[in-house]
């Protein structure tokens, strides 16, 4: 199993980038979003607005898959992202967008992969 994700820490983030303005680990109650557009496709609008959305930290996604028989094989965790998650991020070389030179580099995404072990009688 592959998965390539936005970040919990900056999921955290405000837009400034510097204040934490959600929770890095998970809530019972979830945030909820009345945003009108969508990260997946912000030039149409959302009709219904309304989202749930509920933070895991890296930990809790890891402890899940190792709960359910999977193996993590590796993690690594990325300071770009495929979308403009804040509005100072700056396009990099390769078309994501990243932190400016003259900013910390912040985790954004991470990837891992996991995969379930072979049985052999």
């Amino acid at each position: 199993m592959y998965l390539h994700d936005g970040h919990p820490l900056a999921w955290a983030l405000a837009d400034d980038g510097v204040a934490i303005q959600h929770t890095y680990f998970e809530d019972a109650e979830p945030f909820v979003d009345d945003a009108d557009r969508s990260y997946t496709d912000g030039d149409v609008p959302i009709e219904h607005r309304r989202s749930y959305e509920w933070n895991h930290s890296i930990g809790e996604t890891v402890s899940a898959l190792i709960r359910h028989g999977l193996r993590l094989e590796w993690l690594v965790e990325h300071d770009w992202t495929v979308l403009q998650r804040f509005p100072w991020l700056i396009p990099d070389s390769d078309g994501n967008w990243t932190t400016p030179p003259d900013m910390p580099r912040l985790p954004l995404t991470f990837s891992l992969l996991a995969s379930r072990p072979q049985h052999h009688d």
